[in-house]
Protein backbone atom coordinates (compact mmCIF):
# COMPACT_ATOMS: atom_id res chain seq x y z
CA UNK A 1 0.00 0.00 0.00
CA UNK A 2 1.19 3.51 -0.76
CA UNK A 3 1.51 6.52 1.47
CA UNK A 4 -0.43 9.74 0.95
CA UNK A 5 1.97 10.91 -1.77
CA UNK A 6 1.30 7.80 -3.87
CA UNK A 7 4.59 6.03 -3.15
CA UNK A 8 4.78 2.43 -1.95
CA UNK A 9 5.64 2.33 1.73
CA UNK A 10 8.99 0.66 0.93
CA UNK A 11 10.04 3.07 -1.85
CA UNK A 12 12.19 5.51 0.15
CA UNK A 13 13.98 2.70 2.00
CA UNK A 14 14.63 0.73 -1.20
CA UNK A 15 15.92 3.75 -3.12
CA UNK A 16 18.44 4.53 -0.39
CA UNK A 17 19.56 0.93 0.12
CA UNK A 18 19.81 0.11 -3.60
CA UNK A 19 21.88 3.21 -4.37
CA UNK A 20 24.35 2.16 -1.68
CA UNK A 21 24.66 -1.40 -2.97
CA UNK A 22 24.80 -0.85 -6.71
CA UNK A 23 21.23 -1.63 -7.77
CA UNK A 24 18.88 0.36 -9.99
CA UNK A 25 15.61 1.00 -8.15
CA UNK A 26 13.65 1.42 -11.39
CA UNK A 27 14.75 -2.07 -12.47
CA UNK A 28 14.52 -3.97 -9.20
CA UNK A 29 12.15 -1.92 -7.04
CA UNK A 30 8.95 -3.25 -8.70
CA UNK A 31 9.99 -6.83 -7.91
CA UNK A 32 10.17 -6.00 -4.22
CA UNK A 33 7.03 -3.86 -4.03
CA UNK A 34 5.12 -6.40 -6.12
CA UNK A 35 6.16 -9.27 -3.85
CA UNK A 36 6.08 -7.64 -0.41
CA UNK A 37 2.45 -6.51 -0.40
CA UNK A 38 -0.07 -5.89 2.33
CA UNK A 39 -1.83 -9.20 1.62
CA UNK A 40 1.10 -10.82 3.45
CA UNK A 41 -0.39 -10.49 6.92
CA UNK A 42 2.33 -12.04 9.10
CA UNK A 43 6.02 -11.35 9.64
CA UNK A 44 6.76 -14.99 8.83
CA UNK A 45 5.12 -14.71 5.40
CA UNK A 46 7.18 -11.63 4.57
CA UNK A 47 10.39 -13.24 5.82
CA UNK A 48 9.77 -16.28 3.60
CA UNK A 49 9.31 -14.10 0.51
CA UNK A 50 12.47 -12.17 1.38
CA UNK A 51 14.63 -15.30 1.11
CA UNK A 52 14.26 -15.50 -2.68
CA UNK A 53 14.29 -11.72 -3.09
CA UNK A 54 17.57 -11.32 -1.22
CA UNK A 55 19.17 -14.12 -3.23
CA UNK A 56 18.35 -12.40 -6.51
CA UNK A 57 19.09 -8.85 -5.41
CA UNK A 58 22.40 -9.69 -3.75
CA UNK A 59 23.56 -11.65 -6.81
CA UNK A 60 22.64 -8.69 -9.01
CA UNK A 61 24.28 -5.99 -6.87
CA UNK A 62 27.71 -4.58 -7.64
CA UNK A 63 28.97 -5.60 -4.21
CA UNK A 64 27.81 -9.23 -4.63
CA UNK A 65 28.62 -11.46 -1.65
CA UNK A 66 30.81 -8.90 0.11
CA UNK A 67 27.97 -7.62 2.27
CA UNK A 68 25.98 -10.56 3.67
CA UNK A 69 25.16 -8.69 6.87
CA UNK A 70 23.82 -5.73 4.92
CA UNK A 71 21.35 -7.92 3.06
CA UNK A 72 20.42 -10.46 5.73
CA UNK A 73 20.30 -8.00 8.62
CA UNK A 74 19.91 -4.39 7.46
CA UNK A 75 17.76 -5.05 4.38
CA UNK A 76 15.70 -7.90 5.82
CA UNK A 77 14.94 -6.15 9.12
CA UNK A 78 14.25 -2.85 7.37
CA UNK A 79 11.61 -4.41 5.13
CA UNK A 80 10.09 -6.45 7.97
CA UNK A 81 9.79 -3.42 10.26
CA UNK A 82 8.26 -1.18 7.58
CA UNK A 83 5.78 -3.89 6.61
CA UNK A 84 4.74 -4.36 10.26
CA UNK A 85 4.17 -0.61 10.61
CA UNK A 86 2.02 -0.57 7.47
CA UNK A 87 -0.03 -3.53 8.70
CA UNK A 88 -0.76 -1.70 11.95
CA UNK A 89 -1.96 1.35 10.03
CA UNK A 90 -4.23 -0.81 7.87
CA UNK A 91 -5.70 -2.62 10.87
CA UNK A 92 -6.37 0.67 12.61
CA UNK A 93 -8.10 2.05 9.52
CA UNK A 94 -10.24 -1.08 9.18
CA UNK A 95 -11.24 -0.99 12.85
CA UNK A 96 -12.16 2.68 12.65
CA UNK A 97 -14.19 2.05 9.51
CA UNK A 98 -16.07 -0.88 11.05
CA UNK A 99 -16.84 1.16 14.16
CA UNK A 100 -18.53 3.82 12.03
CA UNK A 101 -20.24 1.38 9.64
CA UNK A 102 -23.80 2.64 9.05
CA UNK A 103 -25.68 1.98 5.83
CA UNK A 104 -24.86 3.74 2.59
CA UNK A 105 -22.14 5.96 4.09
CA UNK A 106 -20.13 2.86 5.02
CA UNK A 107 -20.31 1.52 1.47
CA UNK A 108 -19.17 4.83 0.02
CA UNK A 109 -16.23 4.79 2.44
CA UNK A 110 -15.39 1.24 1.37
CA UNK A 111 -15.40 2.22 -2.28
CA UNK A 112 -13.00 5.07 -1.54
CA UNK A 113 -10.75 2.72 0.44
CA UNK A 114 -10.77 0.19 -2.41
CA UNK A 115 -9.82 2.91 -4.88
CA UNK A 116 -6.93 3.96 -2.65
CA UNK A 117 -5.74 0.35 -2.31
CA UNK A 118 -5.87 -0.23 -6.06
CA UNK A 119 -3.96 2.99 -6.72
CA UNK A 120 -1.40 2.55 -3.97
CA UNK A 121 -0.43 -1.00 -4.93
CA UNK A 122 0.66 0.10 -8.41
CA UNK A 123 4.14 1.45 -9.01
CA UNK A 124 4.80 4.97 -10.31
CA UNK A 125 5.61 3.53 -13.72
CA UNK A 126 2.06 2.16 -14.01
CA UNK A 127 0.20 5.20 -12.74
CA UNK A 128 -1.87 5.40 -15.95
CA UNK A 129 -3.60 2.16 -14.89
CA UNK A 130 -4.85 3.60 -11.60
CA UNK A 131 -8.25 4.68 -12.92
CA UNK A 132 -8.94 1.26 -14.40
CA UNK A 133 -7.99 -0.54 -11.18
CA UNK A 134 -10.07 1.87 -9.10
CA UNK A 135 -13.11 1.18 -11.30
CA UNK A 136 -12.53 -2.55 -10.92
CA UNK A 137 -12.23 -2.18 -7.16
CA UNK A 138 -15.54 -0.33 -6.97
CA UNK A 139 -17.27 -2.90 -9.16
CA UNK A 140 -15.95 -5.82 -7.09
CA UNK A 141 -17.11 -4.21 -3.86
CA UNK A 142 -20.61 -3.54 -5.13
CA UNK A 143 -20.94 -7.04 -6.62
CA UNK A 144 -19.50 -8.76 -3.54
CA UNK A 145 -21.94 -7.21 -1.11
CA UNK A 146 -24.94 -6.88 -3.47
CA UNK A 147 -25.35 -3.14 -2.95
CA UNK A 148 -27.04 -1.09 -5.67
CA UNK A 149 -26.89 2.65 -6.04
CA UNK A 150 -30.33 4.21 -5.77
CA UNK A 151 -31.58 5.81 -9.00
CA UNK A 152 -33.85 8.07 -6.96
CA UNK A 153 -31.17 9.50 -4.71
CA UNK A 154 -29.21 12.21 -6.53
CA UNK A 155 -27.10 12.77 -3.43
CA UNK A 156 -25.35 9.45 -4.06
CA UNK A 157 -26.93 7.52 -1.17
CA UNK A 158 -26.24 3.76 -1.48
CA UNK A 159 -28.71 1.25 -0.08
CA UNK A 160 -27.39 -1.34 2.37
CA UNK A 161 -26.77 -1.92 6.02
CA UNK A 162 -22.97 -2.02 5.93
CA UNK A 163 -22.78 -5.77 6.59
CA UNK A 164 -22.09 -8.82 4.48
CA UNK A 165 -24.54 -11.65 3.80
CA UNK A 166 -23.69 -13.28 7.11
CA UNK A 167 -24.59 -10.14 9.04
CA UNK A 168 -21.01 -9.41 10.12
CA UNK A 169 -18.81 -6.42 9.32
CA UNK A 170 -17.36 -6.12 5.85
CA UNK A 171 -13.82 -7.54 5.67
CA UNK A 172 -11.90 -4.82 3.83
CA UNK A 173 -8.63 -6.74 3.95
CA UNK A 174 -10.25 -9.70 2.18
CA UNK A 175 -11.46 -7.38 -0.56
CA UNK A 176 -7.97 -5.90 -0.94
CA UNK A 177 -6.50 -9.39 -1.30
CA UNK A 178 -8.98 -10.28 -4.01
CA UNK A 179 -8.34 -7.08 -5.94
CA UNK A 180 -4.53 -7.38 -5.99
CA UNK A 181 -4.10 -11.16 -6.33
CA UNK A 182 -3.84 -11.29 -10.12
CA UNK A 183 -1.51 -8.29 -10.37
CA UNK A 184 0.79 -9.59 -7.65
CA UNK A 185 0.92 -13.05 -9.24
CA UNK A 186 2.04 -11.48 -12.52
CA UNK A 187 4.85 -9.61 -10.75
CA UNK A 188 5.90 -12.77 -8.92
CA UNK A 189 6.07 -14.65 -12.22
CA UNK A 190 8.28 -11.90 -13.63
CA UNK A 191 10.46 -12.09 -10.54
CA UNK A 192 10.88 -15.87 -10.84
CA UNK A 193 11.80 -15.53 -14.52
CA UNK A 194 14.36 -12.83 -13.68
CA UNK A 195 15.76 -15.02 -10.92
CA UNK A 196 16.15 -17.93 -13.34
CA UNK A 197 17.89 -15.72 -15.91
CA UNK A 198 20.20 -14.33 -13.23
CA UNK A 199 21.24 -17.82 -12.14
CA UNK A 200 21.84 -18.90 -15.73
CA UNK A 201 23.93 -15.80 -16.40
CA UNK A 202 25.93 -16.43 -13.24
CA UNK A 203 26.57 -20.04 -14.26
CA UNK A 204 27.66 -18.98 -17.75
CA UNK A 205 29.97 -16.40 -16.25
CA UNK A 206 31.65 -18.99 -14.03
CA UNK A 207 32.14 -21.36 -16.96
CA UNK A 208 33.59 -18.60 -19.14
CA UNK A 209 35.98 -17.54 -16.38
CA UNK A 210 37.08 -21.15 -15.90
CA UNK A 211 37.69 -21.62 -19.63
CA UNK A 212 39.61 -18.35 -19.85
CA UNK A 213 41.75 -19.36 -16.88
CA UNK A 214 42.49 -22.74 -18.45
CA UNK A 215 43.39 -21.06 -21.75
CA UNK A 216 45.83 -18.71 -19.99
CA UNK A 217 47.39 -21.67 -18.20
CA UNK A 218 47.89 -23.52 -21.48
CA UNK A 219 49.48 -20.48 -23.10
CA UNK A 220 51.77 -20.05 -20.12
CA UNK A 221 52.85 -23.70 -20.24
CA UNK A 222 53.41 -23.45 -23.98
CA UNK A 223 55.59 -20.39 -23.46
CA UNK A 224 57.66 -22.19 -20.83
CA UNK A 225 58.30 -25.11 -23.18
CA UNK A 226 59.53 -22.77 -25.93
CA UNK A 227 62.13 -21.37 -23.56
Amino acid sequence: MADDDGEHYLTAFLQTFFSTHGLDYEAYGPYVTGTITTDLTTREEVDEQLNDLIELLQASSETHEDDDDAWNVEFRNGVLDLHSQKQQLILSAVENNNDSNNGGTAVVDLVKMAEEIAISETSKQKSNNNSEEADLAKKMLLERYAFEESDDDEAGHVEGDGADEGGGPIDNRAVAKQMTLEKNQKLRNQFQESKKMSKEASARGKIEKSLAKEERRKRANKGERKR
